[in-house]
């Protein structure tokens, strides 16, 4: 009977520590992840984002500046074109 305790107790300890064995992994897997996303975060200093910042708010500007010029151009032809109709 008593081998059959300790046979017992052995294989719950085992499923006790796969269990937290796959536990673990999957914490260190988190804490690798955070790190990693961390470590992208903190390699961009203020400096630099507001230079991407600055980059891309000055691309979509150059976009909207143009469409506007463009609507101005057509409205502007409009408005001049209804003098030189007959």
């Amino acid at each position: 009977m008593e081998n059959e305790q300790t046979e017992w107790e052995n294989i719950d300890t085992n499923n006790t520590n796969t269990t937290s064995n796959s536990e673990n992994s999957t914490s260190q897997e988190n804490t690798l992840e955070q790190n990693t996303i961390q470590e992208i975060t903190v390699s961009l200093d203020e400096s630099e984002q507001l230079n991407l910042i600055h980059q891309d708010l000055g691309f979509i500007c150059s976009f909207i500046i143009f469409f506007v010029i463009v609507i101005i151009c057509i409205y502007s032809y409009k408005f001049f074109d209804m003098f030189f109709k007959i």
